[in-house]
C-alpha cells in the first residue's frame, strides 16, 4: 500500500508539473512538499542537503512554518482516507480467505473420502491377489531353496577341486626346484670332472717333462759311462807306459851302475830325480781326473755320490743304472694311470653329453607339462567364474517371469523350465570336464614322477662313477 501512495502523489505532481521534495519519517510515512513557489522565487535546488541550500526560502520563518502546518493537515487527511481503504481492502481480503478456506475443506473432505473408497478397494484387490500367489510363492520359494542347495553343492565341489590342483601346482613346484636343484648338482659335478680333467692334463704334462728329464738323465749316464770308460782306458795306457818306462830306467839303472858306478852318479841322481817327477806328474793327472769327474756329476746329477777312486765311480755308475731302471718303471706304470684316467674321462664325457641330451628331453617336457597346467588352470577358474554369475543371473531371471507370467508357474511346478534344464546340463559337463582335466593331470603327472625316477638313476649312476 505505502508503494501505492507514492506512486498516486508523483502522478499527481507530474500533472500539475510542480517540483516536489519528499521526506522519509520513522513511522514509514512521506511526506511530500511542492517547490511551486520556489520556482516563483528563483530557487532551484532541493530540501535535502543542496549546496545551493542556502538560497531556497527568502521569506519569513512564520510564513514557512503556516506552509508547513497546512501541508502537514493536508497529508494526515490524505493518510487517513488512505487508512480507511486499506481496511476496507483488508476486510474484503479476509472474507475471500475465509471463503476460499471453507471451499478447500469441502474439497479436502471430499478427497479424504475418495482416497479413503480407493483404498478400501486396493487392499481389497491386494488381498484376493495374495490369496492368489502364495501358493505360488510357496512353490518358488522351495524350488529356489533346491537350487541354493545345488549351489552350495557345487561350491563346495569347486573348492575341493581348487585345493587339489593348488596342491598339485604345489608339488609340481617343489619338483620343479628339486629338478633346478639336481641340474646345479650335476652343473656342480660337470664343473668337478672339468677340474679333474684338467688336473689329468697338467699330471701328463708332469709326467711326460719327467720323462724327458729322465731320458736326459740317461743320456747324461750313457756319456757318463763311455767317458768313464775312455779314462780307463787312458789310466791304463798310462800304467802300461810307466811300468814300460820303469823297467827302460830300471835296465838303463843296472847297465849304468854296472858300467861305470862313479862316473855317472849325477847321471843316476838326475834319472831318479825324472823318475819321482814322473810319479807326482801321474798322481796329478789321476787326481785332476777324478776332480773332473766329480764336478760334473755334482753339477749334472747331485743325487749321484762320486768316489774318490774307479771303484767308487763303478758303484755310482751301478747305483745309477738302478736309479734310471726304478724311475723307468715308475714312469711306464704313470703312463698306464694316465691312459686308465685318460679313458675313464672319456667314458664320463659321454655321460656327460648324455645326461645333457636327456635334461634337454625332460626340459622340454617339463614346458609342454607346464604350458598345460596353466592352460588347464586358466580354463577351469574362467568355467568356475561362469558358473557363479550364472546361477545368480538363472535366479534373477527366474524372479521376474515368475512375477510376470502364469505359464512359466505351471511349467515350474510341472519341472520343464528351461534354464533350470539348461543349467543342470552345463553343470553336469563342468563336472565332466574338470574330472577329465584331472585324470589328465593325473597322467602327466605320472609320466612327470616317471622322468624324475629315471633322471634320479642317472644322476646317481653319474655321481658313482665320479
Amino acid at each position: 500500500m505505502p508503494e501505492t501512495m507514492e506512486k498516486d502523489t508523483q502522478e499527481s505532481a507530474k500533472q500539475r508539473n510542480v517540483k516536489s521534495v519528499q521526506f522519509n519519517l520513522a513511522d514509514n510515512t512521506t511526506i511530500l512538499l511542492e517547490g511551486g513557489e520556489h520556482e516563483r522565487t528563483g530557487g532551484h535546488a532541493a530540501m535535502n542537503g543542496a549546496p545551493n541550500g542556502d538560497h531556497l526560502n527568502h521569506k519569513k520563518p512564520a510564513e514557512s512554518n503556516s506552509i508547513m502546518s497546512a501541508e502537514i493537515g493536508r497529508l494526515n487527511e490524505e493518510l487517513t482516507t488512505l487508512r480507511n481503504k486499506l481496511e476496507e481492502e483488508v476486510e474484503e481480503l479476509r472474507q475471500e480467505v475465509n471463503y476460499k478456506r471453507k471451499t478447500y475443506l469441502a474439497q479436502s473432505k471430499e478427497l479424504d473420502s475418495l482416497v479413503e473408497e480407493e483404498r478400501k478397494k486396493r487392499e481389497e484387490s491386494l488381498l484376493e491377489i495374495n490369496s492368489g500367489f502364495e501358493s505360488k510363492l510357496k512353490d518358488r520359494r522351495q524350488r529356489c531353496d533346491t537350487l541354493d542347495k545345488e549351489l552350495t553343492a557345487r561350491e563346495g565341489d569347486i573348492e575341493e577341486r581348487t585345493k587339489t590342483l593348488e596342491e598339485r601346482y604345489a608339488m609340481l613346484l617343489k619338483r620343479e626346484e628339486e629338478i633346478e636343484r639336481r641340474v646345479e648338482q650335476c652343473e656342480a659335478n660337470d664343473n668337478q670332472v672339468s677340474d679333474w680333467e684338467k688336473e689329468l692334463v697338467a699330471r701328463k704334462k708332469a709326467c711326460q717333462e719327467f720323462q724327458q728329464e729322465l731320458d736326459d738323465m740317461e743320456r747324461y749316464l750313457d756319456k757318463r759311462q763311455d767317458m768313464c770308460n775312455s779314462k780307463d782306458d787312458d789310466l791304463k795306457m798310462l800304467d802300461e807306459e810307466l811300468s814300460r818306462l820303469r823297467t827302460e830306467l830300471q835296465k838303463n839303472i843296472d847297465s849304468m851302475e854296472e858300467d861305470a858306478v862313479q862316473e855317472n852318479a849325477e847321471v843316476i841322481g838326475r834319472l831318479r830325480s825324472d823318475w819321482e817327477a814322473l810319479k807326482t806328474k801321474r798322481r796329478q793327472a789321476v787326481s785332476n781326473l777324478v776332480k773332473q769327474t766329480s764336478n760334473r756329476l755334482s753339477t749334472t746329477s747331485p743325487s749321484v755320490v762320486v768316489g774318490t777312486t774307479a771303484e767308487k765311480t763303478n758303484e755310482g755308475n751301478t747305483v745309477l743304472q738302478a736309479v734310471v731302471r726304478k724311475l723307468q718303471h715308475d714312469l711306464q706304470e704313470t703312463e698306464n694311470i694316465v691312459e686308465k684316467k685318460d679313458q675313464e674321462i672319456f667314458e664320463l664325457g659321454r655321460k656327460v653329453l648324455f645326461l645333457e641330451t636327456e635334461l634337454q628331453k625332460k626340459d622340454q617336457k617339463t614346458k609342454q607339462l607346464e604350458s598345460q597346467l596353466t592352460i588347464s588352470l586358466g580354463e577351469i577358474r574362467m568355467k568356475e567364474s561362469s558358473e557363479r554369475k550364472e546361477p545368480s543371473n538363472r535366479k534373477h531371471h527366474h524372479d521376474d517371469r515368475s512375477a510376470a507370467n502364469a505359464n512359466v508357474d505351471h511349467r515350474a511346478r510341472s519341472g520343464t523350465w528351461g534354464p533350470d534344464s539348461r543349467s543342470r546340463s552345463s553343470s553336469h559337463r563342468h563336472q565332466e570336464e574338470p574330472l577329465h582335466r584331472s585324470d589328465k593331470s593325473s597322467t602327466s603327472s605320472g609320466s612327470r614322477h616317471s622322468i624324475m625316477k629315471e633322471y634320479d638313476m642317472n644322476s646317481s649312476k653319474a655321481c658313482s662313477i665320479m
